[in-house]
């Protein structure tokens, strides 16, 4: 009765035993240490290697792998010499079918009833190896990427100490590889510079948010400027990290700078040639064309009034000797020099003879010297160059028979008209066939003045100038 109790027992141990092989994920195979053929399998190895359970036990344990038989005989040999506890290593299986499966093989000697044995449970491994290699070459492109990175790349723990720099990011502390890792900007920058990164840092790391901004690191030899944006990292174990990343600006910097001065330059280069032009226009060309009037007036009457003629000539050549004074002066760049108030009524009224002698319009001046006395040297040679034109038009263009030239005080600033009963015009169309508009504007702008000029065909013109007190008005250069 015990013995049949003891042989159901054995019985029901060995069925269990084999349902638990058969129910392992892994793979699991016994081979006869002596003869090195396989002894016992579970379902799994069959399935995986895809061989039937007699096929695998009338195979050798080395056949189901890609080792070379002496090699694996020598290998079993040692596992059962040695005997350790288990030996744990990565082996390539063969299928029946030439396709080969890694797993990860732990093996065991042992003895069952005096006979060695081994022991093999082996489990695959060739997604988790899939994965180790992606990772892998993630982590060497992500290592490339970072090495060939144009601008700085960091990371820094809660207290300020970098964890990560890229190259570039080493570079730009003036360190050596490595030498960043564990140190503050304090340790690596000017303490103005560090000081701009620390409050960053913790503004970034308080709002929570990506923080962008324009920076500077400032050299004892340069100053450098970067783009940064500088972003909270959360960290499971603690803290959250900060991560920023940088682009060196300092060379767009350094041209926007060149390219700024260089638009200043070009500028005053515009600026003075338009002067120059409006002066040309406003003087030269001016002075010129009254001493043409005189001469072309005097040919009339050189038989009749030869001493007046003579005398008339001889004005003339003066007058054309300061022309060519002047035009010595613009070519020299000397002609920068402010008008007196002397000057500004002297040179209107040589203007006004010229075109009187000339039989043109009949000028009257009402000039109050204390008006005069109120503008700036800068102002008498606007207000000489915007009196002239107009009085110029009204001779010239206009045909007037008489002009009035008035400068007199109001407000507490200076008011200045000229007006004529000539033929009037139309200021949109005389404005885009002259200079002489265009120049009066200009001129007064730069006062910061305000210049009106009423005309209307038939009905004569007046040109109206008003220059404010100083502290009300703003004087474009």
């Amino acid at each position: 009765m015990n013995q049949h109790k003891e042989h159901v027992g054995r019985r029901l141990s060995s069925d269990v035993f084999r349902l638990a092989l058969d129910v392992s994920a892994d793979l699991i195979y016994i081979v006869d240490a002596v003869t090195a053929r396989i002894v016992e399998i579970n379902q799994t190895i069959c399935q995986e290697l895809g061989y039937s359970r007699d096929e695998l036990l009338n195979m050798h344990g080395y056949e189901i792998t890609t080792a070379e038989p002496l090699v694996a005989k020598r290998r079993l040999a040692h596992l059962v010499a040695t005997r350790p506890r288990s030996k744990s290593s990565n082996m390539v299986l063969r299928r029946k079918d030439g396709t080969v499966l890694t797993v990860e093989v732990n093996r065991r000697a042992v003895m069952i009833r005096k006979q060695p044995y081994m022991i093999a449970i082996a489990r695959d491994i060739t997604n988790r190896l899939r994965a180790e290699e992606a990772l892998r070459k993630s982590e060497e492109r992500f290592a490339l990427f970072m090495k060939h990175m144009p601008g700085p790349v960091f990371i820094k723990d809660d207290k300020g100490r970098y964890i990560y720099a890229n190259p570039t990011c080493a570079l730009s502390q003036r360190v050596g590889p490595d030498e960043w890792a564990g140190k503050t900007d304090e340790e690596l920058f000017p303490a103005e510079t560090a000081q701009q990164f620390r409050t960053n840092d913790s503004n970034a790391l308080q709002g929570g948010t990506p923080m962008h901004g324009i920076e500077t690191v400032e050299w004892p030899d340069e100053t450098r400027y970067y783009i940064v944006s500088r972003f909270p990292i959360p960290d499971s174990g603690g803290p959250p990290l900060l991560g920023g990343a940088a682009l060196d600006i300092t060379e767009l910097k350094r041209t926007e700078e060149a390219l700024r001065h260089s638009e200043q330059q070009l500028r005053i280069v515009i600026e003075d040639r338009e002067r120059l032009a409006r002066d040309l226009h406003d003087n030269i060309v001016q002075s010129i064309f009254a001493i043409g009037m005189t001469l072309e007036h005097e040919r009339g009457v050189v038989r009749e009034q030869p001493e007046h003629v003579a005398s008339t000539l001889a004005d003339a050549i003066d007058r054309l000797n300061g022309v060519i004074a002047q035009v010595r002066g613009y070519i020299e760049a000397s002609h920068g020099h402010a008008v007196s108030s002397q000057d500004l009524t002297s040179r209107l009224l040589s203007l006004v003879r010229a075109f009187e002698a000339a039989g043109k319009p009949q000028f009257k001046f009402d000039v109050d010297p204390l008006a005069l006395a109120h503008l700036a040297p800068h102002e008498t040679e606007h207000v000489l160059q915007i009196a002239r034109e107009a009085l110029s038009n009204a001779a010239r263009h206009a045909h007037a028979q008489s002009a009035t030239l008035t400068i007199r005080r109001r407000d507490g600033g200076v008011e200045v008209e000229v007006a004529d009963d000539g033929a009037g015009f139309d200021p949109i169309q005389a404005g885009s066939q002259g200079h002489g508009l265009s120049n009066m504007h200009t001129r007064a702008r730069q006062m910061g003045a305000q210049l009106v000029v009423h005309a209307i065909p038939g009905a004569g013109t007046r040109v109206h100038l008003y220059i404010s007190p100083s502290a009300e008005r703003d004087v474009v250069a």
